[in-house]
C-alpha cells in the first residue's frame, strides 16, 4: 500500500498543469545564433558572464562600463495563436555592471530603459533575473511579437535568453481587467494625443466599473490596444 501511495505522489508531482500548453519559439536560446529573430544591436555570445543564461549562447548588448548602451532589440512574430491567457517568460540582464565581467548592477538603483515585451504588453527589466508577462489575447487576434528592447537605456549591459510562451488557458473578466490596467499604463506612458487619451478615458471608464462584463472588458482592451498601436506607429514616424 505505501508503494501504491508512493507512486501516486510522483505522478501527481510529475504531472503537467492542465490547460497549459507551450507555444512553439524559434530557436528560444540562441543555440542556433539569432535563426527565427529580427535582432537590433545585439550579438550572440557564448561567454559565462551572464549568470542566468540557458544553454551555451545568449545574445547581449555591451559598451563600457560607465556608458549606455541606448537602443537595442530582439523580436520573433509568433503566429496562429488563439484568444486566451498567455504568459512569456525571460532570463534577461539590463546594469550598470558593479565590474567588468559582472552582471550585478553598480549600486541599488534600478536601470531604465529596458523591457520584456508581448505586442503592447511589457514589463521593465531592471537587473539580471528571471521575468514574466502575463496577457490575453483577444478573438479579433491570431499573433503577437514577443522580445526584449532597450530604449534609451541607462545600463552599459543588456541580455537576454531563454524565452518560453505558454497558453495559459481561457481568460476570464478578472484576467482582462488585468490586462486593461498594464494597457492603460502603458498607454499613459507614450506621447500624448487627442485620440489616444480619449481610449485611455474611454477603458478606464470601463474598468471603473465594477459592473461592467466580460464583452465590455474585451472591446475596451481591443480598442485601446488598437490606439496604442497607432500611436506607436506615429511615434515612429516623428522620431525614427
Amino acid at each position: 500500500m505505501r508503494r501504491l501511495l508512493l507512486s501516486i505522489f510522483v505522478m501527481l508531482v510529475a504531472a503537467p498543469s492542465f490547460g497549459q500548453t507551450e507555444v512553439n519559439i524559434v530557436n528560444p536560446s540562441f543555440e542556433s545564433g539569432t535563426e527565427g529573430w529580427a535582432v537590433k544591436n545585439m550579438t550572440c555570445i557564448g561567454n559565462n558572464y551572464f549568470t542566468h543564461k540557458s544553454g551555451t549562447h545568449y545574445l547581449q548588448s555591451w559598451v563600457t562600463r560607465g556608458s549606455k548602451i541606448g537602443d537595442s532589440s530582439v523580436s520573433q512574430k509568433i503566429n496562429g495563436l488563439t484568444s486566451g491567457k498567455y504568459r512569456l517568460t525571460a532570463s534577461a540582464c539590463h546594469v550598470q555592471q558593479l565590474k567588468s565581467g559582472s552582471d550585478e548592477n553598480i549600486d541599488d538603483n534600478a536601470q531604465t530603459g529596458a523591457s520584456l515585451f508581448a505586442g503592447n504588453y511589457s514589463t521593465p527589466i531592471t537587473s539580471s533575473d528571471e521575468y514574466t508577462l502575463d496577457f490575453v489575447i483577444t478573438g479579433t487576434e491570431t499573433y503577437i511579437t514577443i522580445g526584449a528592447k532597450a530604449v534609451k537605456a541607462t545600463g552599459n549591459y543588456f541580455a537576454v535568453d531563454g524565452f518560453k510562451l505558454s497558453y495559459m488557458g481561457e481568460a476570464d473578466a478578472s484576467d482582462y481587467r488585468t490586462s486593461l490596467s498594464s494597457m492603460i499604463e502603458t498607454a499613459k506612458s507614450m506621447p500624448t494625443s487627442a485620440s489616444l487619451t480619449s481610449a485611455i478615458n474611454s477603458a478606464q471608464a470601463v474598468l471603473d466599473n465594477s459592473g461592467s462584463s466580460l464583452e465590455e472588458l474585451q472591446s475596451a482592451l481591443s480598442a485601446l490596444s488598437l490606439a496604442v498601436k497607432i500611436a506607436s506607429v506615429k511615434a515612429v514616424i516623428v522620431n525614427p
